[in-house]
């Protein structure tokens, strides 16, 4: 779904209008998709092939969304080093780990759903920080998430690379 030649501050009504709309008319939920808002080469692949099988598509974007967030959260480390204090008092940062931690653990989510097979170190504890961080948003243990990034993002980067090597 393209709007090309609306202002940028209309965007977002006609966006939920249409949707609103086709969940009228359908009696469905509807979930539009943007072809400018599709950052994701596996994903976007999916969405073009008609012949392909969706799901192999559809897991391997998420495992891409995995990697490409543990890439994004060590790219703020790179003129620093990673010490404890350091995060702790930039909230910047803490706050765009977790939001980084919130998509691993979402896109976790939904693979163990599509497929139960897929073995991923952590899984479950990833996708249960992820519901920390968006329900108990008050309550976030910045200890928890560091032990995170300095312990098992490492291990799931490796296998996430390996699996979509696969």
């Amino acid at each position: 779904m393209d709007f090309s030649n609306i202002a940028v501050e209309d965007y977002a009504d006609n966006y939920f209008d249409l949707k609103f709309s086709l969940q009228e008319i359908l009696k469905r939920p509807i979930d539009l998709l943007e072809e400018k808002a599709i950052r994701n080469p596996f994903f976007r692949q999916s969405v073009n092939q008609q012949n392909n099988s969706f799901m192999d598509n559809e897991i391997k974007a998420w495992l891409f969304d995995i990697l490409n967030a543990i890439m994004e959260i060590e790219s703020f480390f790179t003129e620093q080093t990673k010490d404890f204090s350091n995060y702790q008092a930039d909230v910047r940062t803490r706050r765009a780990v977790e939001r980084n931690v919130e998509i691993i653990g979402e896109a976790m989510n939904r693979i163990l759903k599509a497929d139960e097979t897929i073995t991923i170190s952590n899984s479950r504890k990833l996708v249960d920080v992820r519901n920390r961080i968006i329900h108990g948003y008050d309550s976030v243990s910045d200890d928890i998430i560091w032990g995170i990034v300095i312990k098992h993002l490492p291990i799931l980067q490796k296998e996430i690379e390996i699996l979509l090597n696969e």
